[in-house]
């Protein structure tokens, strides 16, 4: 199933902007959804700078990840699953998530899915 979202695109300056609607091709069927429960260790209160990895940020490695979320209760994400990053191995993904989850306003009715690219530098 192919759903519309609007693509959103957070880039190193905190700003965030909208690109048209688009029909994003389906997940694998073995996709992992992350909660806020898989983080047990963040609060609300997390920023970019908490989240960016620490490997990452011990090598000096930029990246990024695209993550494709659910519109949950509250104007908060309920889930998010990571779509690509890039390079590998440095955790961009699970950054990412963590970020959607924590520090980003969800917009449109529960339900609704959308992705967006989360530009990371140490």
């Amino acid at each position: 199933m192919k759903l519309p979202v609007a693509l959103l695109v957070m880039g190193l300056s905190g700003l965030v902007s909208a690109g048209a609607a688009e029909t994003l091709p389906p997940l694998p069927a073995d996709v992992r959804f992350y909660t806020v429960a898989d983080f047990p260790d963040l609060t609300e209160s997390a920023t970019y700078n908490d989240l960016m990895p620490e490997r990452a940020r011990e090598d000096e490695v930029e990246g990024m990840a695209t993550v494709e979320c659910v519109v949950g209760e509250n104007a908060r994400y309920s889930a998010c699953a990571i779509v690509s990053e890039n390079p590998r191995g440095y955790g961009f993904g699970e950054a990412s998530v963590a970020y959607q989850l924590f520090t980003q306003k969800a917009y449109g009715e529960p339900g609704r899915v959308g992705r967006s690219t989360v530009k990371w530098s140490p």
